[in-house]
């Protein structure tokens, strides 16, 4: 009896573990100007993620911060979010464009103002992330 409990509780918990693991971010493939466009029709930030297949870092940002549940909420209530690989033309075309220097990057844009679009490279933790991306939210005077 006691063996039959311990082995359901064993596999509720490695199946909630394994479920919260398989959360991950829906990315559209817009351009930027569709992407600004849609942020704008819906109220919120404009989010491109910049990644390199094979890039160490860029795997790190994916298997570890970008499958925290709190970060992908956030990250979906607040951004339309978009990816472009640079071995792609349009990836390509954006890296060259912005001088990105390395992968992973993220640029942030608010729809509703002339600035230029923040741009976060590197790895960081879940939290990190997050509070990086409020700070610009809340200092943008301009708010979608």
């Amino acid at each position: 009896m006691k063996v039959s409990r311990f082995i359901l509780l064993f596999f509720f918990i490695v199946s909630s573990v394994s479920a919260v693991g398989q959360k991950s971010i829906k990315y559209n493939k817009y351009s930027w100007f569709e992407g600004v466009s849609k942020a704008k029709e819906e109220g919120k930030f404009f989010l491109m993620y910049i990644s390199q297949p094979g890039c160490e870092y860029c795997k790190e940002l994916d298997g570890k911060t970008l499958k925290d549940p709190f970060l992908i909420k956030f990250l979906t209530d607040n951004f339309i979010l978009t990816r472009h690989q640079v071995t792609s033309t349009y990836g390509r075309a954006i890296a060259l464009d912005y001088h990105l220097s390395t992968t992973p990057a993220l640029m942030v844009q608010n729809p509703i103002s002339d600035k230029k679009p923040l741009i976060i490279y590197g790895v960081k933790d879940a939290e990190g992330l997050r509070k990086e991306l409020e700070e610009y939210i809340k200092s943008d005077i301009d708010k979608p």
